[in-house]
């Protein structure tokens, strides 16, 4: 028996998400003109990297009260990160309940400043993807 690691849907199953996670895309906007960069040359930071923001986040999200226990998914926000760093617009993609997604931007909403996204060494506002997992344990 074929292992799926080896067959051919297999391969291309991760090929598909090879692709997907090396895909960088991020939006830079100045002033009323719209810009797409692929892969700009320093996209934002959060202060300390991904680890401090994934601890951030862990230390600061609340199950909301009052939701069921067996509620929680994959919330996926959009976040406009100014060239300041500060976080500007936030807009949900998916979310699996109303009550996670606010308090997912509650916990967004307290993050320090961000190094700002830069092209050419001139920070510029851009939009990021944030999918945070929210569950009970």
């Amino acid at each position: 028996m074929a292992n799926f690691h080896t067959t051919t849907i297999g391969k291309l199953f991760y090929v598909c998400l090879l692709i997907l996670f090396s895909l960088n895309v991020t939006y830079a906007q100045e002033d009323t003109e719209c810009i797409l960069f692929v892969r700009p040359v320093q996209p934002p930071k959060f202060p300390g990297g991904n680890k401090a923001m994934l601890d951030f986040i862990t230390k600061n999200l609340k199950y909301p009260e009052g939701l069921e226990e067996h509620i929680g998914g994959r919330v996926i926000l959009k976040l406009e990160v100014k060239k300041d760093g500060s976080i500007g617009e936030i807009k949900a993609l998916r979310t699996p309940h109303k009550a996670l997604t606010k308090e997912v931007i509650r916990v967004v909403r307290l993050f320090p400043r961000f190094e700002p996204g830069k092209q050419n060494g001139v920070p510029v506002k851009m939009w990021i993807l944030l999918p945070v997992w929210v569950c009970l344990q």
